[in-house]
């Protein structure tokens, strides 16, 4: 990882900077090498990615918000496969091209709309009662572990437990789902190219829809209390959701719904543990415990990169980026942005405002920040009380291989 670091800040004009993504998404500490494409080189392009790389807060807002770029970046690289390669990967074709996040307008608007109608902030306000329990119980069971670790133990398992209690999918597919889940976002936004990676990521689709059409159709029958009832029966007046649409949408709830909030979890506590000064003074004034959130889903978020394709060939800083050019908005790049913040680099959980674009802007805001918010929230919240002597284990620690996630795969603690 050194040498690659000492390569970027090496190059010159002459030798032009090289985008790593294996070290990008890997490195404990990217941040001084996007800094240096930050600065010299803030449009990019990659071509070990064959992408453009955006790097500046204002250059990934901004793309963020306009139509010249598209989220339905899965569609050219179906369509470019073999038809023997489709064929074997027809659920995962059909289940994630109908995911919102991939959708533009207008169809984009007519499944956001219902997808807001049926996710409303009161609901996350609603479940605070709940979900602080679940946090309670798992961190109960996290004590009994000879060896405690917050990712398996805690990241991983609380939003994944919220999400299928929300949806009403009973607790016995947890495990389950959480595996099927993992291999979707292997596919999604890993850096590996791991050679079976297409195929977990379709056998993961199609267990996850057989999982779901059952349930699906009790629940059409009989509607019960949950968020899959009122995703089934809604109707913003431009149609209710098809039935595929409705399957789509609660995979990429269980998939979505869970790595952000598991991986800010386990990002949180190590940069707070390893800013011993700041956690003590979150200690001292509770009152800074949203601020803090905010402040960890900044300096160290678990959102890498947005994925984005050219839709209309324009000019961005010189270069010119033309249709159907893939484009990776560098989020953590964006949010160390001296520009936008002041001392990008130090970690200030004070901090106030705090424009971080860990969540993305523009239409395709991401739908369950409230939710992914008051679940960090609740979590540190309960730790920070719990265990006034925790503290990381000295060893070392793998990142995810991943562009658009970021987040370690393990964090051993000391609870006491």
């Amino acid at each position: 990882m050194k040498a690659s670091l000492d390569d970027i800040k090496n190059k010159t004009e002459q030798d032009p900077l090289v985008f790593d993504p294996r070290f990008i998404a890997m490195s404990p500490d990217p941040f001084p090498a996007l800094k240096a494409f930050r600065e010299s080189d803030p449009v990019h392009w990659s071509t070990k990615l064959s992408a453009w790389i955006l790097t500046r807060y204002d250059d990934v807002r901004k793309a963020l918000k306009v139509p010249d770029l598209s989220a339905n970046r899965l569609q050219p690289f179906f369509e470019q496969l073999p038809q023997g390669k489709r064929s074997a990967m027809a659920d995962l074709i059909r289940y994630l091209s109908l995911w919102a996040s991939f959708r533009d307008p207008p169809d984009h608007s007519r499944v956001r709309g219902i997808l807001n109608a049926a996710f409303p902030l009161k609901i996350v306000e609603d479940w605070t009662p709940r979900i602080a329990i679940i946090v309670d119980n798992l961190l109960d069971r996290m004590e009994q572990q000879s060896s405690p670790e917050l990712i398996r133990d805690l990241g991983f398992r609380l939003p994944w437990t919220v999400i299928m209690d929300m949806l009403g999918v009973p607790a016995s597919y947890l495990d389950e789902a959480g595996r099927w889940s993992n291999d979707i976002a292997l596919f999604i936004g890993s850096s590996q190219n791991a050679p079976d990676k297409y195929e977990r990521a379709q056998e993961a689709t199609r267990r996850m829809k057989e999982m779901l059409v059952a349930i699906v159709a009790d629940r059409r029958a009989h509607p019960q209390q949950d968020l899959l009832s009122v995703l089934i029966h809604a109707d913003q007046g431009r149609g209710p959701l098809t039935h595929e649409e409705v399957l789509a949408t609660c995979i990429l709830l269980i998939v979505a719904g869970h790595e952000t909030t598991a991986l800010s979890i386990g990002n949180s506590v190590r940069t707070l543990l390893r800013h011993p000064e700041q956690l003590e003074r979150l200690r001292s004034d509770p009152s800074l415990l949203s601020s803090a959130v905010e402040e960890c889903l900044r300096f160290e978020g678990p959102v890498g990169s947005v994925g984005r394709v050219v839709a209309v060939d324009h000019e961005m800083r010189g270069k010119h980026l033309k249709s159907g050019d893939r484009v990776f908005l560098m989020i953590g790049a964006a949010n160390r942005d001296n520009s936008a913040f002041k001392d990008p680099d130090m970690f200030d959980v004070g901090r106030t405002p705090n424009p971080h674009l860990t969540f993305g802007g523009g239409l395709h805001f991401c739908l369950g920040a409230p939710l992914a918010r008051l679940e960090i929230k609740l979590a540190l919240d309960k730790m920070i009380r719990r265990y006034p002597q925790m503290g990381l284990i000295d060893r070392p620690l793998e990142w995810t291989n991943t562009l658009v996630m970021r987040g370690l795969k393990a964090l051993p603690l000391r609870l006491e």
